[in-house]
């Protein structure tokens, strides 16, 4: 029974990842029609290049996800493939990260790693970015032990 449950969440993780992944292509294929369909500005222009730039890194993490999870759904949890996944969605978040930092430099709104809004609220997107990342670079080398330890036992049977 708790397997069962345990395979519904993931192919409900896997159907939710599928919906995102259509949606962020929905968004990459129509942010650049807004260049042509609009007269914007240099400033608006350089908003739109960034909000594609971040849908194709949010692309790569969902297809990343969805490979973890199907793998995770045929009962391949301690593969080669999972920990490199990892690896490859804690190199995207850093690079969400770096590009969110970016833009704020462009906007004139950058802070070395946290600022305080007016209302008294803390903005720490970019270290939310940066402790992500790191955390999928940890499961990342915990998958890759796992999988050398894997191995080494099913030598010695």
């Amino acid at each position: 029974m708790f397997d069962k449950d345990r395979s519904s969440i993931v192919t409900f993780l896997y159907v939710f990842l599928n919906i995102l992944f259509v949606m962020a292509i929905i968004v990459l294929i129509f942010i650049p029609a807004l260049f042509f369909n609009f007269d914007y500005t240099n400033h608006v222009v350089r908003h739109i290049a960034i909000a594609e730039i971040n849908s194709i890194v949010i692309l790569l993490v969902i297809y990343e996800l969805k490979g973890i999870t199907g793998r995770i759904e045929e009962r391949k949890v301690f593969t080669q493939d999972n920990a490199v996944s990892f690896k490859r969605v804690s190199i995207y978040t850093f690079l969400l990260g770096i590009f969110y930092m970016v833009n704020d430099m462009l906007n004139g709104e950058f802070h070395i790693l946290f600022a305080f809004n007016k209302d008294g609220s803390m903005k720490i997107d970019v270290v939310v970015f940066i402790v992500l990342g790191c955390v999928f670079l940890v499961i990342s080398q915990v998958l890759a032990k796992a999988v050398e330890i894997k191995s080494e036992n099913d030598l010695t049977i």
